[in-house]
């Protein structure tokens, strides 16, 4: 039989799949659309249609999961799950900022602090 590890239950993620204010521009509608998704009847409806499991405990905890037993690992995964970080600018500070920082540091090229003096600095400027 399969037995799941402490390490396996850490390492769980999960993810909005993009159902998040990605940019600044439209905040109030891009939260208007959050809403609405996470309402337990759009979720449902959206797991039949597709098979992606809500990353909602309140919509875990809707009686049309919650007594479905194939559910049942899904629902464990969110307690023990964590979302990604994610903000506005994480996508460019990633890639042209953190890693090539990062890269410096593997190569030789950068010290560990001014690479996360870069990568603070970048930060800063991604999220101003």
């Amino acid at each position: 039989m399969f037995r799941r590890s402490s390490t396996m239950r850490r390492a769980a993620r999960l993810a909005y799949s993009y159902n998040s204010i990605m940019k600044t521009a439209n905040e109030d509608a891009a939260f208007d659309w959050i809403t609405y998704w996470g309402t337990a009847d759009a979720a449902i409806a959206f797991l039949k249609e597709t098979g992606y499991f809500p990353a909602s405990p309140q919509v875990a905890a809707d009686e049309r999961i919650a007594s479905d037993p194939i559910y049942a690992a899904a629902v464990e995964t969110l307690s023990v799950g964590s979302l990604p970080e994610s903000f506005p600018g994480l996508p460019g500070w990633t890639d042209y900022v953190a890693l090539p920082a990062f890269q410096g540091v593997l190569i030789g090229r950068s010290s560990v602090k001014d690479a996360v003096d870069d990568m603070i600095a970048g930060l800063a400027a991604a999220i101003a």
